[in-house]
């Protein structure tokens, strides 16, 4: 018999963004392990939907959506969701809860609709909570977060965390919980990158990135557009090389103008956000893709997924010297990784010109698939997880 999952998750697909891609892929695969998926969203976005992941979730869930928009809608959503489980549980109750952030109003709504059911609850966690150094709160605000969390952790199975060192974190941090935590990193599929060759022959050095730089969980583009600013003085023969791209990246036309003289702007080429296989089109003419790691380093943004898919070197600038990342680009030769500081960071990038112009930066860096990090080896992971549960 099949077993019967209630998935609940704000940010559902077709919302589009990194988190709504996971859940995608989870729902795929678990349909594919003959899971009955019954899945409680927000309600799309009126201007903002990504055709990609609606058509990926297409036949695999009753996906619904609860009420969430007007004033407070995380609130409005909680309430909606809590109550639309429990009516669905009176009429076909399901054996296990999957709840999945952030944002964690999502396992608010897990932990509510647990209690009240009295059903096995699993949160798929991604990011840290209450010990994530990534998010400032005030004191009282960071009290709140952690009651709040020590209830989840009372009741939850598992937390799922996204890497070893979160993992790690919780359990030295809370040795006693009932809710033991896994780790099931984000992923990628090779297959969206079918036919893509990680050499574009470009005439041009191309630098791109995608996705936020959220001001409250990194130190944001200066140091970059600083460093490129030192490399286009220091080396004006090279300057003509280069082109940048940023692809949905708010605000940061405003950096580039704070840092960027006048007469050097044209390097830059700003495109606004782009459903997933646009993305890709544009971040596949680059030569290497650059990102920015996330304070304390317990977090790996998801863009590195997208990035190993596309087999690209990577320059990682990152915060923390325990950085998640450094040991992912090191273990498979995918890339560098500097500290965010000005000189470091021209450093490497003069490095990476320098191969290109040799013709030697697609040989010096690994492009070979890593299975671990395929969606279809994750999908695995979570059967797995959730099929323990009924041992």
């Amino acid at each position: 018999m099949k077993h019967r999952l209630l998935l609940i998750a704000y940010e559902m697909p077709p919302r589009p963004g990194p988190h709504s891609l996971r859940l995608a892929h989870f729902l795929k695969h678990l349909n594919l392990a003959g899971w009955r998926i019954h899945a409680l969203g927000s309600e799309p976005l009126p201007d903002r939907s990504d055709p990609h992941l609606q058509e990926m979730v297409r036949g695999t869930a009753e996906i619904e959506t609860c009420l969430s928009r007007g004033r407070s809608p995380s609130l409005r959503w909680l309430i909606s969701c809590v109550f639309r489980s429990i009516r669905i549980f009176r009429s076909d109750p399901y054996d296990i809860i999957l709840s999945s952030g952030p944002p964690f109003v999502s396992h608010m709504a897990g932990y509510l609709v647990s209690l009240a059911t009295r059903t096995p609850w699993i949160a798929d966690y991604g990011d840290p909570f209450a010990r994530n150094p990534a998010y400032r709160r005030s004191s009282s605000g960071q009290w709140l977060a952690a009651t709040v969390e020590k209830l989840w952790l009372s009741r939850a199975r598992r937390i799922v965390l996204t890497t070893e060192s979160a993992r790690r974190l919780y359990e030295t941090s809370y040795p006693r919980m009932k809710a033991r935590p896994a780790y099931i990193p984000m992923g990628y599929e090779p297959s969206d990158y079918t036919g893509l060759n990680p050499d574009p022959g470009n005439r041009k050095f191309v630098l791109a990135f995608a996705g936020s730089l959220h001001a409250n969980i990194t130190n944001g583009p200066e140091c970059f557009l600083k460093a490129l600013n030192r490399i286009f003085e220091q080396r004006p023969d090279a300057a003509g090389d280069f082109k940048v791209l940023f692809v949905g990246t708010t605000g940061i036309a405003k950096w580039i103008d704070g840092f960027v003289p006048e007469n050097r702007r044209d390097v830059f080429r700003i495109y606004d956000y782009l459903p997933f296989p646009e993305m890709i089109a544009v971040l596949n003419r680059s030569t290497c893709l650059v990102m920015w790691g996330i304070v304390g380093g317990l977090q790996i943004p998801s863009k590195l997924y997208v990035y190993l898919g596309l087999k690209k070197p990577v320059l990682a600038i990152l915060n923390d010297p325990d950085d998640a990342i450094r040991e992912i680009l090191s273990e498979n030769g995918r890339g560098i990784c500097v500290e965010d500081r000005e000189d470091a960071i021209a450093g490497a990038i003069e490095n990476l010109h320098d191969l290109w112009k040799r013709g030697a930066i697609f040989r010096t860096f690994s492009s070979t698939d890593i299975p671990g990090f395929t969606w279809q080896n994750i999908g695995r992971q979570l059967n797995t997880l959730l099929e323990s549960e009924f041992r």
